[in-house]
């Protein structure tokens, strides 16, 4: 998933304004654009902006939810993987590096995905 949702969203919203204003602009005078069809378009551009709305906020809920997820686990003792073998460490910390939460196991750090299990 190299591209976000997000950009991806942003360029659909700019294609679809350049669409709707082209068209606007080069409409024959004689046979103008219907009301109904004009107001068709003004609504799918309207569920377009609540759709990226929507997805915006589902990713603040899930980077919320990880971060919440990191910080229940301070002070626990946890096993992960890393370079293909198994270790353990007790959290003493959390910290989000380019939108991804990492646990501080006393100077490393690892992923909160590279967790395996827990233990008090």
């Amino acid at each position: 998933m190299g591209t976000s949702t997000a950009s991806i969203g942003a360029i659909d919203q700019e294609k679809f304004l350049a669409l709707l204003l082209a068209n606007l602009r080069y409409q024959d005078p004689m046979q103008p654009v219907n009301n109904h069809e004009f107001l068709n378009q003004l609504t799918q551009f309207a569920n377009l902006q609540a759709m990226q709305s929507l997805n915006a906020s589902f990713d603040q809920m899930l980077r919320l939810q990880q971060l919440t997820q990191g910080a229940s686990l301070l002070g626990k003792t946890v096993t992960f993987l890393t370079n293909g073998m198994l270790s353990m460490g007790r959290v003493s910390g959390i910290a989000v590096e380019n939108g991804k939460i990492l646990l501080d196991l006393g100077g490393r750090r690892i992923g909160l995905d590279a967790v395996r299990s827990l233990s008090a």
